[in-house]
């Protein structure tokens, strides 16, 4: 069998990791399955890592300084550069692409957990005058994303996202592979919106501010409860901020959180800046829960039908998130319509579509 190496320099409980762990369990049989990282061990304790042959720098020091943990990775890497490895980068890509200019002789899968802001904003003057992403879930940097084109193949999860890339950058060697979301076999019935939730990563992208900040002026006048689960490197500053309001549930960190509470969730707020495909949309979406989200961020318009299949709002405006979600209390059974349409459209995002294209891709290299 032939080697499927993992570049990953530093795993974070977010979206890609659970990306990362489907697609090992998927090629477990088909490919001697090769993890490159530095990491926490306690992410390897699952048995799904069992058959993966890890290794680990395991430094928390090194961890801190992106840059120079890529490099270090990389290292790890040269005794897999022959026809017998594959390597299928899922962060901090840029190093890798910089090797494969100077030796060829290795195939090079690359997969763009980062947003791409194609729109003509202040978000994309700013993140685009960088040369590099410089944290997990920031857009691609300008010099970064042109270093693309000397992979093999260059995955990405949304259509908008190709065919901007094709027209700005002529890249010959895209492929749509989107993520995996599968419906799940529950019925939530809303009779009253009243549990409001934030769920993800506790960062700037993410914009938890934005969420908290608004239902407090939703709440003047509304009874909701606030709740909020996720970790990251906002939390100390949010809990100091509002750690002692009432009106706010924090329960940091869950492991599966919408298996835990998709029952008590009668509306899910999105309030990312930007993204690339918004797993917690789509896991929400997969349990039937009604979902509000940002219009052009990430995967947003196509998971949610353009606002067919749940609530869309402009980025970053307040009166507008105010405005769509009191829409969204006052209209349940609406919104719960909206919330199974757009769990019968994930079909799109079925394990069988994207593993069999991925299959392919790493077949025909």
């Amino acid at each position: 069998m032939k080697n499927l190496v993992f570049y990953y320099p530093v795993i974070h409980q977010d979206g890609l990791k659970t990306t990362f762990e489907k697609y090992i369990k998927f090629f477990k049989k088909k490919y001697n399955i090769i993890l490159i990282t530095n990491s926490p061990k306690k992410f390897f304790s699952n048995k799904q890592y069992s058959h993966v042959k890890v290794h680990n720098l395991n430094n928390l020091i090194l961890r801190r300084f992106k840059h120079l943990n890529g490099i270090c990775c990389l290292f790890k890497i040269f005794r897999y550069l022959n026809n017998k490895s594959i390597i299928f980068s899922l962060d901090n890509h840029y190093f890798l692409t910089i090797l494969k200019i100077f030796i060829r002789n290795f195939k090079l899968v690359i997969r763009i957990p980062n947003p791409i802001i194609t729109s003509n904003n202040s978000l994309k003057r700013k993140y685009q005058a960088q040369f590099f992403s410089k944290n997990p879930g920031l857009p691609l940097g300008r010099f970064e994303t042109q270093l693309m084109r000397f992979s093999e193949k260059l995955i990405i999860s949304s259509r908008e996202q190709i065919l901007y890339l094709k027209k700005k950058y002529k890249f010959p060697n895209l492929i749509l592979i989107r993520n995996i979301f599968e419906k799940k076999i529950t019925k939530k019935k809303i009779t009253k919106v009243k549990n409001i939730f934030f769920i993800g990563r506790l960062s700037d992208s993410k914009d938890p501010f934005f969420f908290i900040n608004n239902l407090l002026e939703v709440r003047k006048k509304y009874n909701v409860n606030i709740h909020v689960i996720g970790d990251g490197e906002l939390k100390n500053r949010i809990l100091k901020l509002f750690g002692k309001n009432k009106n706010i549930k924090f329960y940091g960190y869950i492991k599966k959180p919408f298996e835990k509470f998709y029952k008590k969730i009668d509306l899910l707020c999105l309030t990312s800046k930007f993204d690339g495909t918004p797993n917690v949309l789509g896991e929400a979406i997969s349990y039937s829960i009604p979902c509000m989200a940002p219009k052009n961020v990430g995967n947003v318009n196509e998971l949610l039908g353009n606002g067919k299949f749940g609530s869309i709002y402009t980025p970053q405006n307040n009166f507008s998130f105010q405005n769509v979600l009191i829409k969204a209390m006052q209209n349940p059974k609406k919104i719960e319509k909206k919330a199974n349409m757009a769990s019968k459209n994930l079909v799109k995002f079925s394990k069988e579509n994207t593993f069999a294209k991925l299959e392919k891709v790493l077949r025909t290299i």
